[in-house]
C-alpha cells in the first residue's frame, strides 16, 4: 500500500493584505547573488545580525525552485526604503540595482525562531551574506504551510544535509510537541522516498 504524505497544513493568505502585489519576475542566480551582496553591504554599515532564508536560501542549498524575491531576515530594521509592510513583521524593499528584496524582522510568536536562524547561519560558496541553516528553515517552512513550502521540505530532507535530531529539537522547542511529531513523520516519508526511487534505479 502506497504510503501517504503527511500534509502541513494550509495558511491562506488575504488577497486584500498589504503584502500584495508580489513580484512577479523570478530572479536568476546572478541577481540573486547582487541583491545579497547588497544587503550585506548596508547590513556591514549598520552593524545589523542578517541571514539569507526563504527561497534565495534554497538556492544556495542546491534547489532548483526559482523565486520572484531575496528574504533576508533581520534582528533590526536596515536603513533601506520601506515598500509594503509584511503581515508577520519587517517590509519589502528593492535593491539600488533592482532586486526585491523582503526584509523579515518578525514581531510575533516566531520571533525567537528567526534569531536563532540568525546567529547560527553559516557561510555558503558565493553567497556574500549568512545562510540559515537547513534545520531552521525546515522550522520556518513548516510554520508558512505552502505546497512550496512542503517541496522544499522534501527537498533539504532529501539531501542528507540535516541533522535530524538538531531539527527536532528547533521544531519542537518554537512550534511544539505536535510539530515535532511531524517532523518525524516527514522524515519517515522522505527516508521511504528515497529508498523508493532506489529500487526503481533513479
Amino acid at each position: 500500500m502506497p504510503i501517504r504524505r503527511p500534509r502541513l497544513p494550509t495558511r491562506r493568505s488575504d488577497p486584500n493584505s498589504s503584502e500584495f502585489p508580489e513580484p512577479s519576475r523570478l530572479l536568476s542566480t546572478e541577481e540573486i547573488i547582487r541583491g545579497a551582496r547588497e544587503v550585506a553591504a548596508v547590513a556591514a554599515k549598520s552593524k545589523a545580525r542578517v541571514a539569507l532564508i526563504g527561497g534565495a536560501a534554497m538556492h544556495s542549498y542546491g534547489s532548483d525552485r526559482n523565486t520572484s524575491d531575496v528574504d533576508v531576515a533581520s534582528a533590526v530594521e536596515l536603513p533601506l526604503k520601506r515598500g509594503r509592510s509584511l503581515s508577520f513583521g519587517g517590509f519589502s524593499t528593492t535593491t539600488v540595482s533592482g532586486v526585491p528584496i523582503d526584509l523579515v524582522i518578525r514581531d510575533d510568536k516566531y520571533e525567537r525562531l528567526y534569531l536563532d536562524a540568525i546567529d547560527t547561519a553559516v557561510k555558503r560558496p558565493r553567497m556574500p551574506l549568512p545562510v540559515a541553516r537547513p534545520e531552521e528553515i525546515i522550522a520556518m517552512k513548516m510554520v508558512a504551510a505552502r505546497e512550496k513550502d512542503q517541496n522544499d521540505i522534501d527537498f533539504l530532507l532529501g539531501t542528507g544535509a540535516v541533522d535530524h535530531d538538531r531539527a527536532r529539537r528547533i521544531v519542537g522547542e518554537y512550534l511544539g510537541v505536535y510539530a515535532a511529531d511531524e517532523y518525524d513523520r516527514l522524515v519517515e516519508v522522505a527516508e521511504w522516498l528515497r529508498e523508493r526511487d532506489k529500487r526503481r534505479g533513479r
